[in-house]
């Protein structure tokens, strides 16, 4: 089979959407772990497959597409809480099932190390999430949720907490989980 695929009724992944903030300033930070995930598989197709993405970049969003795997990863151009919009304006003039899109994101209800893969389920409060449920007017997509949540009894806000950088340790921890 050509296509990275993730079963569930013999659905096929073709659309992959990391999100994150944009700018240095939110680089490696929690809640840019969906951006963390593509490039970590940008870099594994081509370390391990030799595949080149045929890059695409405008104000919305940066597409890197990989034609052998019939997989598109798209990373929106905008801020987290605008996810929906940069989507919206690629999937207008495609024709995407919700089954066929996986949004990959940090998740404070997940433990650092840990992820979970699942449709309709979704944190208690994400914004990109948010977003992105109501530009595709529905929740019947795929979700990769990475867990983020490392403050171990710390009394920290969860919105202060996932703007803070990954320590290297935890750097290390989550390339464990995305191998």
């Amino acid at each position: 089979m050509n296509s990275l695929s993730l079963t569930r009724d013999k659905t096929n992944i073709k659309l992959i959407v990391g999100l994150g903030n944009i700018g240095e300033k939110y680089a490696h930070t929690r809640h840019n772990a969906g951006f963390l995930f593509l490039d970590y598989l940008t870099h594994f197709f081509l370390k391990s497959k030799g595949f080149h993405p045929d890059t695409q970049e405008d104000k919305y969003y940066k597409v890197y597409t990989y034609e052998e795997l019939d997989i598109v990863c798209l990373k929106p151009s905008m801020m987290m809480n605008r996810s929906g919009e940069a989507l919206l304006e690629f999937i207008k003039y495609k024709d995407y099932m919700l089954s066929e899109i996986l949004v990959v994101h940090d998740d404070l209800d997940i433990a650092l190390g840990k992820y979970k893969l699942q449709p309709l389920k979704s944190p208690k409060l994400h914004n990109g999430i948010t977003s992105i449920e109501k530009v595709l007017a529905g929740k019947d997509f795929y979700r990769l949720r990475i867990g983020v949540e490392n403050r171990k009894g710390i009394p920290i806000p969860g919105v202060s907490f996932v703007l803070e950088k990954f320590s290297k340790e935890e750097l290390d921890q989550l390339d464990l989980v995305f191998n």
